[in-house]
Protein backbone atom coordinates (compact mmCIF):
# COMPACT_ATOMS: atom_id res chain seq x y z
CA UNK A 1 0.00 0.00 0.00
CA UNK A 2 1.01 3.69 -0.74
CA UNK A 3 4.37 2.05 -2.98
CA UNK A 4 5.66 4.55 -5.03
CA UNK A 5 5.59 3.02 -9.50
CA UNK A 6 8.23 5.21 -10.83
CA UNK A 7 8.28 2.93 -14.29
CA UNK A 8 6.74 0.62 -16.71
CA UNK A 9 8.99 -2.43 -18.22
CA UNK A 10 7.08 -3.57 -21.88
CA UNK A 11 7.78 -6.82 -22.70
CA UNK A 12 8.45 -6.41 -26.81
CA UNK A 13 7.72 -10.09 -28.08
CA UNK A 14 6.75 -9.47 -31.86
CA UNK A 15 5.38 -11.88 -33.77
CA UNK A 16 4.73 -10.02 -37.02
CA UNK A 17 3.96 -13.38 -38.95
CA UNK A 18 1.16 -13.87 -36.61
CA UNK A 19 -0.12 -10.81 -35.82
CA UNK A 20 0.78 -7.37 -37.22
CA UNK A 21 2.41 -4.78 -35.44
CA UNK A 22 0.00 -1.52 -35.81
CA UNK A 23 1.95 2.03 -34.71
CA UNK A 24 -0.76 3.76 -33.99
CA UNK A 25 -2.18 1.37 -31.53
CA UNK A 26 1.26 1.37 -29.69
CA UNK A 27 1.52 4.96 -29.89
CA UNK A 28 -1.63 5.07 -28.31
CA UNK A 29 -1.01 3.04 -25.16
CA UNK A 30 2.88 4.59 -24.62
CA UNK A 31 0.86 8.50 -24.95
CA UNK A 32 -1.62 6.56 -22.01
CA UNK A 33 0.96 5.40 -20.20
CA UNK A 34 2.89 8.38 -20.18
CA UNK A 35 -0.63 10.42 -18.82
CA UNK A 36 0.85 8.39 -15.50
CA UNK A 37 3.75 10.15 -15.85
CA UNK A 38 5.74 7.08 -15.32
CA UNK A 39 9.63 6.18 -17.09
CA UNK A 40 8.91 3.48 -19.98
CA UNK A 41 11.32 0.68 -21.03
CA UNK A 42 11.01 -1.91 -23.39
CA UNK A 43 12.64 -4.62 -21.87
CA UNK A 44 12.21 -7.90 -23.73
CA UNK A 45 12.86 -6.97 -27.55
CA UNK A 46 12.98 -10.16 -30.18
CA UNK A 47 10.81 -10.27 -33.43
CA UNK A 48 9.94 -13.80 -34.34
CA UNK A 49 10.47 -15.56 -37.56
CA UNK A 50 7.76 -18.43 -36.82
CA UNK A 51 5.77 -18.50 -39.36
CA UNK A 52 7.68 -15.94 -42.24
CA UNK A 53 8.94 -17.53 -45.47
CA UNK A 54 11.81 -19.92 -45.83
CA UNK A 55 14.12 -17.73 -47.16
CA UNK A 56 16.06 -16.50 -44.36
CA UNK A 57 17.37 -13.34 -46.19
CA UNK A 58 13.22 -12.35 -46.50
CA UNK A 59 13.20 -12.99 -43.25
CA UNK A 60 15.47 -10.69 -41.80
CA UNK A 61 14.17 -7.96 -44.04
CA UNK A 62 10.71 -8.23 -42.51
CA UNK A 63 12.10 -8.70 -38.92
CA UNK A 64 14.17 -5.65 -39.51
CA UNK A 65 11.07 -3.22 -40.80
CA UNK A 66 8.92 -4.38 -37.79
CA UNK A 67 11.77 -3.75 -35.31
CA UNK A 68 12.30 -0.18 -36.96
CA UNK A 69 8.58 0.41 -36.88
CA UNK A 70 8.42 -0.69 -33.30
CA UNK A 71 11.29 1.57 -31.91
CA UNK A 72 10.54 4.21 -34.43
CA UNK A 73 7.29 4.54 -31.80
CA UNK A 74 8.60 3.41 -28.35
CA UNK A 75 11.43 6.24 -28.99
CA UNK A 76 8.99 9.14 -29.79
CA UNK A 77 7.61 8.60 -26.27
CA UNK A 78 9.19 11.19 -24.15
CA UNK A 79 8.91 8.88 -21.16
CA UNK A 80 10.97 6.11 -23.04
CA UNK A 81 14.17 5.65 -21.21
CA UNK A 82 15.59 2.71 -22.29
CA UNK A 83 15.85 -0.34 -24.86
CA UNK A 84 16.68 -4.01 -23.99
CA UNK A 85 16.74 -7.00 -26.21
CA UNK A 86 16.34 -10.34 -24.90
CA UNK A 87 19.05 -11.55 -26.04
CA UNK A 88 22.21 -10.45 -28.89
CA UNK A 89 22.55 -13.73 -30.61
CA UNK A 90 20.32 -16.11 -32.34
CA UNK A 91 22.33 -18.65 -31.27
CA UNK A 92 21.18 -17.85 -27.40
CA UNK A 93 17.50 -17.16 -28.05
CA UNK A 94 14.87 -19.08 -26.06
CA UNK A 95 12.94 -18.74 -29.38
CA UNK A 96 15.58 -21.06 -31.00
CA UNK A 97 14.96 -23.76 -28.19
CA UNK A 98 11.40 -23.33 -28.11
CA UNK A 99 9.67 -26.17 -29.49
CA UNK A 100 6.67 -23.68 -30.57
CA UNK A 101 9.24 -21.33 -32.22
CA UNK A 102 11.78 -23.90 -33.63
CA UNK A 103 12.16 -24.43 -37.63
CA UNK A 104 11.82 -28.12 -39.18
CA UNK A 105 14.25 -27.82 -40.58
CA UNK A 106 16.89 -27.64 -37.82
CA UNK A 107 17.83 -23.61 -38.65
CA UNK A 108 18.09 -21.21 -35.89
CA UNK A 109 14.91 -18.58 -35.22
CA UNK A 110 16.50 -14.95 -36.39
CA UNK A 111 14.80 -12.96 -34.15
CA UNK A 112 17.77 -11.12 -32.24
CA UNK A 113 20.31 -8.42 -34.11
CA UNK A 114 23.20 -10.82 -34.34
CA UNK A 115 22.76 -14.21 -35.69
CA UNK A 116 24.14 -17.21 -34.86
CA UNK A 117 27.89 -16.62 -35.59
CA UNK A 118 28.00 -13.34 -33.90
CA UNK A 119 27.28 -11.72 -37.48
CA UNK A 120 25.26 -8.49 -37.29
CA UNK A 121 21.53 -8.52 -39.38
CA UNK A 122 19.30 -6.33 -40.66
CA UNK A 123 17.92 -6.22 -37.93
CA UNK A 124 21.07 -4.55 -36.01
CA UNK A 125 21.24 -1.84 -38.53
CA UNK A 126 17.33 -1.30 -38.11
CA UNK A 127 18.15 -1.23 -34.08
CA UNK A 128 20.64 1.82 -35.16
CA UNK A 129 18.85 3.58 -37.74
CA UNK A 130 15.71 3.93 -35.17
CA UNK A 131 18.51 4.98 -32.42
CA UNK A 132 20.27 7.41 -35.04
CA UNK A 133 16.95 9.15 -35.40
CA UNK A 134 16.38 9.80 -32.14
CA UNK A 135 16.49 13.19 -30.26
CA UNK A 136 19.27 12.60 -27.24
CA UNK A 137 19.29 15.93 -26.49
CA UNK A 138 18.72 15.16 -22.72
CA UNK A 139 21.38 12.06 -22.23
CA UNK A 140 23.86 10.32 -24.73
CA UNK A 141 23.29 6.97 -25.42
CA UNK A 142 25.38 4.07 -23.90
CA UNK A 143 24.82 1.80 -26.61
CA UNK A 144 28.77 1.31 -27.75
CA UNK A 145 28.16 -0.16 -31.24
CA UNK A 146 32.25 -0.29 -31.16
CA UNK A 147 32.46 -2.15 -28.55
CA UNK A 148 29.88 -4.26 -28.98
CA UNK A 149 30.90 -5.99 -32.80
CA UNK A 150 34.90 -5.56 -31.56
CA UNK A 151 34.04 -7.99 -28.67
CA UNK A 152 31.57 -10.14 -30.60
CA UNK A 153 33.80 -10.81 -33.53
CA UNK A 154 36.66 -11.95 -31.01
CA UNK A 155 34.23 -14.49 -29.45
CA UNK A 156 33.64 -15.70 -32.51
CA UNK A 157 36.96 -15.79 -34.17
CA UNK A 158 37.97 -17.97 -30.86
CA UNK A 159 34.67 -19.87 -30.60
CA UNK A 160 34.36 -18.17 -27.45
CA UNK A 161 31.00 -17.57 -25.93
CA UNK A 162 29.94 -14.20 -25.87
CA UNK A 163 27.44 -13.26 -22.94
CA UNK A 164 27.60 -9.87 -21.40
CA UNK A 165 26.66 -9.82 -17.84
CA UNK A 166 23.17 -8.82 -16.69
CA UNK A 167 20.90 -10.88 -18.92
CA UNK A 168 22.78 -11.09 -22.11
CA UNK A 169 21.06 -7.31 -23.57
CA UNK A 170 21.95 -5.39 -25.44
CA UNK A 171 20.76 -1.57 -24.63
CA UNK A 172 20.31 2.21 -25.70
CA UNK A 173 19.71 4.36 -22.82
CA UNK A 174 18.31 6.91 -22.70
CA UNK A 175 18.69 8.19 -18.73
CA UNK A 176 21.90 9.15 -16.69
CA UNK A 177 20.52 6.86 -14.15
CA UNK A 178 20.41 3.58 -15.94
CA UNK A 179 23.52 4.13 -18.19
CA UNK A 180 25.72 3.38 -14.73
CA UNK A 181 23.69 -0.67 -15.13
CA UNK A 182 23.79 -0.85 -18.40
CA UNK A 183 27.64 0.20 -19.19
CA UNK A 184 28.33 -3.01 -17.49
CA UNK A 185 27.15 -5.26 -20.15
CA UNK A 186 30.02 -4.08 -22.78
CA UNK A 187 33.19 -4.70 -21.15
CA UNK A 188 36.03 -2.27 -22.69
CA UNK A 189 38.02 -4.06 -24.78
CA UNK A 190 40.48 -1.55 -26.38
CA UNK A 191 42.84 -1.72 -23.57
Amino acid sequence: KNVPIDGFGIQGHLKPYRDSFDQEVFAKFLKELEGYDLKLMVTELDVTDVDGPEDPGQRDADIAAVTKSFLDVALASPAMIGILTWGLSDRYSWLSDSPSYKWPDGQLSRVLPYDGNMVRKPMWQAMADAFDATNLSTAPPVWRRDLIDQRMKSSAANSETFVPASANCMSATLSPVISTLTMTLVPDVST
